[in-house]
């Protein structure tokens, strides 16, 4: 155990190091002057996180008068169980599913055949993990703990006061720290239960997340008064290590059961780790530890192409592919990689695309309007092209497909073309629901100036795309030439529609909307049927 503990001292050091150069100091500078700018570190972060605790404190205090007024205790105490209940949660559902211990594809190499003892590596990797989620948690809980000093010591806050305020906020501290480690212990017991050689069938593990679920929510209605008697005073049994931190005598006796409790779950996950099969463990999590990595380093193109590779890879359960003959299959190929490569950043883009026809309604004027009109063409142009760069970076198979230029273009940008519609659409009506419709011959044009903003976008990737590069994966991105003619396409028909008023107004635009798409479109077909020639 002697080299895993150097192993593992290296990893954590190279950790620390790579947050320490943030703030420019050097690990293996062992100066009096480096010392002494480690000692100004110290005061300075300390005495600047103080200060921004305080300051979040009072939004805690606004918090508390929504949750619960008459007793503040009672209203920070739910709002960490509310927390730890969400982050629980969602631990226990991934332990189900991956190991919750990383472990690099080094650490296969050097461990993985060893005759070492599984538990005893199980332990040391945990110290490291705990301490990275549980600062969140101690950050909410001081904030907690200052926003109960606000609300409980009477006249006005003094520096002579300074330790009373700071006692309230290390209590609250104090009681989450056992209470963080019994979780994410029986977090990690879980996932050591999956992974246990001797394990035969896991199936009874999910009934962890409905189990637990129940169990937050009566917690949570209990504080909240919303259940019987008799089931309160259980469950303020069971929270007394988090109340001792709100009460104004801090229960040693409370704190230290805490802690045995804590000890106790690390002697169950000592001894089923046992067992433990560290190479799934490492076939599951090596990827991830690669990626975080890299990701902490700036290579981004390597952290885009292993989230791929994991996507797209033998890990995913194969795929039934639905009886579509022909250039349809192409529109199943963007559902499936939608599926596939789904982000939360994705979604925020799609928002932003909602959000800005949403707000359309409550803008005052035209000019202010056509600004969030123009970033609604830049999110849709960006958006259009993603696909369709994706396509040609693969050209030797894609222009080997039996598939005509236009029926290839319309099949390819068709599943986006038809959410962005969606989206678009429900966010430009659900606007008008709320603050009363504006430009409600809106709804008609939408259609066409989308068309005409994604055939516009591609268009402008195609026409600056070379065969040759192409051979190489070389696309182009979409340019500002794109984005300024998606903007002429959509402008011709928005004019027309609020200079000419009427039913003539409607029609016209309607008619110009979809002109422009054609023509978008033909201009994108043209290209690319001549992107040999370029």
């Amino acid at each position: 155990m002697k080299a895993v503990n150097w192993l593992r001292s290296r990893q954590e050091e190279r950790e620390i190091a790579y947050w320490l150069s943030f703030v420019a100091y050097e690990k293996s500078d062992h100066s009096f002057n480096n010392r002494i700018y480690l000692l100004y570190l110290i005061l300075f972060f300390g005495v600047w996180v103080f200060v921004t605790l305080t300051f979040f404190a009072s939004g805690g205090v606004m918090l508390f008068e929504i949750i619960h007024p008459d007793n503040p205790a009672q209203a920070g105490l739910m709002v960490e169980i509310i927390l730890l209940a969400v982050w629980s949660l969602y631990s226990v559902w991934q332990a189900t599913r991956r190991c919750p211990v990383l472990f690099s594809e080094e650490d296969g190499l050097l461990i993985s055949q060893t005759p070492l003892p599984r538990a005893g590596i199980i332990l040391r990797w945990l110290w490291m993990p705990w301490l990275k989620n549980a600062i969140p948690f101690w950050v909410v809980a001081v904030t907690l703990g200052f926003s109960l000093a606000e609300v409980t010591i009477p006249g006005a806050m003094g520096a002579n006061r300074i330790f009373e305020y700071t006692g309230f906020g290390i209590r609250a501290w104090m009681a989450i720290l056992p209470v963080h480690l019994v979780l994410f212990g029986l977090h990690w017991l879980l996932g050591a239960i999956r992974l246990s050689t001797r394990g035969k069938s896991n199936h009874w593990l999910w009934i962890a997340i409905p189990s637990l679920a129940l169990f937050y929510g009566i917690l949570i209605l209990s504080l909240g008064g919303g259940v019987i008697p008799s089931v309160v005073k259980i469950v303020d049994l069971i929270l007394i290590s988090l109340r001792i931190g709100y009460f104004d005598v801090f229960n040693w006796l409370v704190w230290m059961m805490g802690w045995l409790l804590a000890f106790l779950v690390l002697v169950i996950l000592y001894r089923v780790s046992m067992n433990f099969s560290l190479s799934r463990a490492i076939q599951e999590t090596g990827k991830i530890e690669l990626i975080s990595t890299a990701s902490r380093y700036g290579f981004t193109s390597l952290v885009e192409q292993e989230k791929t590779q994991r996507r797209l890879g033998v890990e995913q359960k194969p795929t039934r592919l639905p009886a579509i003959a022909g250039p349809g299959v192409l529109i199943w190929k963007d559902v499936l990689q939608t599926k596939r490569t789904f982000r939360l950043t994705g979604l925020l883009t799609w928002l932003q695309i909602l959000g800005f026809l949403f707000v359309i309604p409550v803008l005052p004027d035209i000019g202010s309007r056509g600004i969030v009109i123009i970033l609604w063409i830049i999110q849709l142009a960006q958006i259009s092209v993603k696909r369709i760069r994706s396509d040609l970076s693969v050209w030797p198979l894609i222009r080997q497909l039996p598939l005509s230029h236009k029926k290839f273009l319309i099949n390819d940008l068709g599943f986006t073309y038809l959410l962005a519609v969606l989206i678009s659409l429900a966010g430009f009506l659900l606007g008008g629901v709320v603050f009363g419709m504006q430009m409600p011959g809106l709804v008609l044009l939408v259609p066409g100036m989308i068309a005409a903003i994604s055939c516009a976008a591609v268009f402008d990737v195609i026409r600056r795309s070379r065969s040759g590069l192409l051979l190489n994966g070389s696309v182009p991105e979409l340019s500002a030439g794109g984005i300024l003619l998606g903007i002429l396409f959509t402008g011709i028909p928005l004019l027309t529609y609020v200079l000419i008023p009427g039913i003539l107004g409607m029609l016209l635009s309607f008619l110009l909307s979809w002109g422009m798409a054609y023509l978008a479109f033909e201009l994108a077909s043209y290209a690319y049927r001549n992107i040999d020639h370029a």
